[in-house]
């Protein structure tokens, strides 16, 4: 009976080992082809608005926001100072912020 209860707990804690060594997905760089583009723009739809995007900074403590460039995937690119350093930063069309 022991050894029944033994095998089960360490298959269950295996398994849920397996779930959690597995990696996110990572957020595309390049356009999609199904990617649908905000028309008269060359932006996809999935990207946030430039001021979104700033807002997104200023909120997470960046401050000397320089000019924000959209590349081809939808990705806010620029450069800003936190804790007194400069810094190359990334905002995808969730909102999130990458500092780089």
């Amino acid at each position: 009976m022991k050894t029944i209860f033994l095998t089960t707990a360490v298959l269950s804690l295996a398994s849920t080992l397996a779930f959690a060594q597995q990696s996110p997905t990572p957020v595309p760089t390049t356009p999609q082809p199904d990617q649908q583009i905000v028309p008269g723009t060359q932006r996809p739809l999935n990207t946030l608005p430039e001021s979104q995007a700033r807002e997104r900074l200023m909120n997470s403590g960046y401050t000397n926001l320089s000019t924000l460039t959209s590349d081809p995937s939808g990705l806010w690119r620029g450069t800003a100072t936190k804790d007194g350093r400069s810094v190359n930063i990334t905002v995808d069309g969730a909102g999130r912020v990458v500092q780089q």
